[in-house]
């Protein structure tokens, strides 16, 4: 999938993510990470899209760890990292992490 692509639909999927609409949100963002990228950004998305959606935080965790390895810093990536720690129960890590 070549980098336009991928931005067009980055850009689409957040707007669903922000918009609420969850399950057409996640569509997208897997079909980014499933088609190959590994933009920090997409993975964090999935991340969190497959821990709500799908109920697999087993699963969305490390995709979110791995996004922040990957891209530290960019606040919306701690913030859906923080987001799964919630999620997973690790309350004191997510207060930490913020």
């Amino acid at each position: 999938m070549d980098i336009e692509t991928q931005d067009r639909l980055y850009r689409e999927g957040l707007a669903l993510y922000r918009n609420e609409r969850m399950r057409p949100a996640a569509e997208i963002f897997g079909r980014l990470v499933l088609g190959g990228s590994q933009n920090p950004l997409h993975l964090s998305y999935w991340g969190v899209l497959t821990a709500t959606v799908q109920g697999r935080i087993r699963e969305g965790l490390p995709l979110c760890e791995q996004a922040m390895r990957l891209g530290a810093g960019e606040p919306e990536i701690v913030v859906n990292l923080a987001r799964m720690y919630e999620l997973s129960g690790q309350h004191a890590r997510a207060v930490e992490l913020l």
